[in-house]
């Protein structure tokens, strides 16, 4: 049994406190060292000293139950922490210091059938500021003042797969040596794919009408003629005409002259009960193949779903937001 903290770059492992704490340091210049340099004649490099930042905390292994259970043994191999568990649950965590603005670590989870998910706590204070996630009806900013309750991370509502053994894994990075925007920069260049073209230029220069707001699913051929017709005798600029969902008994009864698409679900909950992915790790990754095949119809297609697909030159419809005027 091991229960002295483990150690891996600036991350430390206390499994006996389920702790796993990464310190940041940013690497300053002694002003001191500098004016003597200023001073003397000789060429003399300016001492670098490590000046402590912060400390992210965060509660690990948070689904074993057992709190008796210790680490077994572990294994430091190529900035490759790995740490077992007596109960057959396997930790492990990957440093990686092949960027110039920061330093990576990969953190992974192996379980046991047993467990029917892992689940690591990411602790934050009154002045820790988290941004990004999902989108949500009531946006809130930092997401640290957004309430959600407990579920998996996928596009819709909670997916019940049956896996062989839960498995959790994900990354923290850690600034050194930059701005917080180049930290995004860097970031987001490292992580997703950008776009290099742009959607149809009609679509935003002029608006998008629906026949959903008057008429819902009792849309008639007649209707849609004499709402476009209003829409002219007004001389409202117009681009496209959108007829939405549930016009027709079935998909395919009529075939009609359409300019464009628009894609709406794509979610994890449209998939089957006992689904099985040929490809990928995660449900998600269906959504993200939604978009992809949706997004061969052309640049004037509109989705309501996406999962890292911001290369593509389409447009993404996020939900009707719940305003209010009183912050």
């Amino acid at each position: 049994m091991f229960t002295l903290p483990l150690h891996i770059g600036n991350l430390q492992v206390d499994f006996t406190k389920r702790l796993l704490l990464i310190n940041r340091f940013d690497d300053v210049i002694d002003n001191h060292s500098s004016t003597i340099v200023a001073a003397t004649a000789n060429a003399i490099s300016p001492t670098i000293k490590q000046e402590f930042k912060r400390t992210l905390a965060v509660n690990i292994g948070c689904s074993i139950i057992d709190q008796t259970v210790q680490i077994k043994e572990y294994t430091m191999n190529d900035n490759l922490l790995t740490i077992k568990i007596d109960n057959g649950i396997e930790l492990r965590i990957k440093y990686d210091t092949s960027e110039e603005l920061y330093d990576k670590y990969e953190i992974e989870w192996i379980s046991v059938k047993g467990y029917h998910y892992m689940k690591d706590v990411i602790q934050t204070d009154e002045i820790s500021q988290w941004y990004g996630g999902p989108q949500i009806a009531q946006q809130t900013w930092p997401l640290a003042r957004t309430f959600q309750h407990f579920s998996p991370y996928l596009a819709a509502d909670t997916l019940k797969a049956n896996t062989i053994a839960p498995i959790l894994s994900y990354s923290i990075f850690v600034a050194k040596r930059c701005t917080l925007r180049e930290f995004h920069v860097v970031l987001h260049r490292n992580l997703y794919d950008s776009c290099t073209s742009i959607p149809d230029e009609a679509l935003i220069r002029k608006p998008i009408w629906s026949t959903w707001a008057r008429y819902s699913e009792n849309v008639t051929q007649h209707d849609v003629l004499e709402f476009a017709q209003e829409i002219l005798n007004h001389h409202a600029p117009i681009c496209q005409l959108e007829l939405d969902d549930n016009w027709a008994t079935y998909y395919g009864d009529f075939e009609l002259g359409i300019f464009s698409f628009k894609f709406d679900g794509g979610e994890v909950t449209y998939l089957p009960n006992d689904v099985r992915l040929h490809c990928g790790t995660s449900p998600n990754d269906f959504c993200e193949a939604y978009v992809r095949a949706a997004a061969s119809f052309g640049f004037s297609i509109e989705v309501r779903v996406f999962r890292r697909t911001q290369s593509l030159p389409i447009f993404y419809r996020t939900m009707d937001r719940l305003s209010t005027w009183s912050v």
